[in-house]
């Protein structure tokens, strides 16, 4: 039997509501008794702690996009809203990391770091952003996209995270810098385990710059032939953003879609400088890790390494016709020197 009195006065001191569920609280069919909407940590770690000594089976829930993945839970004793953790604690655009609570919802997330030309390659389908999916259900249900191929899913993308247990235990795993390696990575743990090892309520993750231009290529025929067609472009240097493979059930056509993203060509057609490189006589003052650009040429490389001492060599006159482009470039290069060009 749920004492909601009990639950309610636990909540109080920290803020938040505590009411009888409705049939829109339903958790994949099953009806639940007592809705709980905390609005900060502690808010989480009481009702859970006064959840567990009542006994209660208890079920995050976030946006509710997702509540019929899964198997359906036995009973719902408590549903834990998690909406009222909204907010947007830090974002770092200089070091391209975001954190945030449990409640917020991505597409909140993803418009504000969009202001500094960032995102986080979550990929969530439309109908699950506009029905306002969660930073923390993202999380739990180990979100992923056609363009984990290249940057990763969710799982490799969380820094860290801040659990609340059942007993009411708030721990902590992670950190909120992109190269850390103290502790075990619990946060990776968490993902994907939809709620049963604890509730998120807050979580860091790594962000990466938007690419500008975008491109996709599409190519339909036999199973075997797009399947070659694609693992030919992954194994290319076209480095694609993602490549999915789509087949109807008991058809032998498939089609291959490819999506490339970078920088496209300049609108004006003339030459176009790395991004990351600097020019020769420039006012500002050379990047650290930077490439020298020539806009009549491909860009100046750095000093390669393991090869001391190099030194610019004259420009040799232009290759023969026979010869290949590598070729002559290997001809043109003198012991102890390095053409730039």
């Amino acid at each position: 039997m749920t004492d909601a009195d009990r639950l309610a006065d636990a909540l109080r001191p920290h803020g938040g509501e505590v009411r009888t569920a409705g049939p829109a609280d339903a958790v994949d069919g099953v009806p639940a008794t007592v809705v709980a909407r905390p609005v900060t940590t502690d808010g989480v770690a009481a009702v859970l702690r006064e959840a567990t000594a009542q006994g209660l089976v208890t079920v995050a829930r976030g946006g509710a996009t997702a509540l019929d993945w899964g198997a359906p839970p036995e009973r719902v004793d408590l549903l834990l809203d998690t909406t009222g953790l909204d907010r947007l604690v830090e974002h770092g655009a200089g070091d391209l990391v975001v954190v945030a609570e449990a409640g917020l919802p991505v597409a909140e997330l993803l418009g504000h770091v969009a202001g500094a030309a960032q995102e986080l390659v979550v990929d969530l389908p439309p109908d699950r952003l506009a029905g306002g999916s969660t930073v923390g259900g993202a999380l739990s249900t180990g979100a992923s996209g056609p363009r984990r191929l290249q940057r990763g899913a969710l799982r490799d993308l969380v820094l860290g995270a801040t659990v609340v247990l059942a007993d009411g235990t708030v721990a902590t795993a992670g950190g909120t810098v992109v190269k850390n390696v103290a502790g075990y990575d619990l946060a990776k743990l968490l993902t994907g385990a939809y709620g049963t090892l604890g509730v998120v309520v807050r979580a860091a993750f790594r962000l990466h710059p938007v690419r500008p231009d975008r491109a996709f290529g599409v190519a339909a025929g036999p199973a075997a032939d797009v399947a070659a067609r694609a693992r030919s472009v992954v194994a290319s240097q076209l480095a694609p953003a993602a490549v999915e493979i789509d087949r109807p059930a008991g058809s032998d056509v498939a089609e291959v879609a490819v999506l490339l993203e970078g920088r496209g060509p300049p609108s004006g057609g003339g030459p176009r400088r790395r991004p990351g490189c600097w020019t020769a006589g420039s006012r500002t003052s050379r990047p650290r890790g930077g490439v020298r650009c020539r806009a009549d040429r491909a860009p100046w490389p750095r000093r390669p390494p393991r090869s001391p001492g190099w030194r610019t060599c004259s420009r040799p006159p232009a290759p023969p016709s026979s010869a290949t482009a590598r070729e002559w470039r290997c001809a043109a290069r003198r012991p102890g020197c390095c053409t730039p060009w």
